[in-house]
């Protein structure tokens, strides 16, 4: 018994990129950033971090500034190498 599995048919999804949100920001757009990585609202998220905080007793502080700290921001992430730096005249 033999299982043909045909691999050239099988599709791959790209990882979705976590960004910090540079728009939509509060304090340093982790939220908004996870949130949208996520598919959900970002007061949600804000909410959860603000209870979070107080349960876990501060906790979340030093993961906070973390995630600020290792999460690349938005706008660096749209620049590539093949982009023309615009120069001032």
């Amino acid at each position: 018994m033999t299982n043909n599995v045909n691999f050239s048919q099988t599709t791959a999804t790209a990882a979705k990129p976590l960004f910090r949100s540079s728009t939509d920001r509060k304090l340093g757009g982790v939220c908004a950033g996870w949130a949208t990585y996520f598919g959900i609202d970002p007061t949600a998220v804000r909410v959860l971090m603000a209870i979070a905080t107080f349960v876990l007793m501060g906790m979340t502080i030093p993961i906070y500034a973390a995630a600020w700290i290792l999460t690349p921001a938005e706008a660096a992430a749209d620049v590539t190498l093949d982009q023309e730096i615009p120069v001032p005249a």
